[in-house]
């Protein structure tokens, strides 16, 4: 797992294509989803925050790389080692999804971003605060080489 400020992207060389792709839409892009290349594309979503469920997302094919174009949230995050397998892995979906007793907690804006390997389970989307407030994000799925 990476945690960074947007401006420090260039220093990761596996985001390249990444940063070349967000240098040439420098405005926020409608929700859906954009081919960057063979091996990575991009989700752009819009939703509430919302409380903490408890439920984490992992991978298999593809890292993902999270940032905000808008809102803030916290993402809690722990190791696959350290969590239960409560839904099997979908293939189509490449989500599987696991419990957890503990977590770090990693705070989200539209100044920073996190890269999530396959082996870091993650529980985004999460309010911070009392009040849920609306997130524009930007979530690239990098393939696993």
């Amino acid at each position: 797992m990476i945690t960074d400020k947007l401006v420090n992207m260039g220093n990761y060389r596996q985001l390249d294509a990444v940063k070349a792709f967000l240098d040439g839409h420098p405005t926020p892009l409608e929700n859906g989803r954009y081919v960057l290349n063979d091996d990575c594309f991009l989700n752009v979503m819009e939703y509430e925050t919302r409380e903490d469920t408890g439920i984490f997302e992992g991978h298999r094919k593809y890292i993902d790389l999270q940032m905000l174009i808008c809102g803030s949230e916290l993402v809690r995050v722990q190791n696959i080692a350290d969590c239960a397998l409560s839904v099997e892995h979908d293939d189509e979906k490449d989500a599987a999804f696991y419990t957890a007793k503990g977590a770090m907690n990693y705070y989200l804006d539209d100044s920073n971003f996190i890269l999530l390997e396959p082996e870091d389970l993650h529980d985004p989307c999460i309010t911070v605060g009392s009040s849920p407030v609306h997130v524009k994000k930007y979530v690239f799925k990098i393939s696993v080489k």
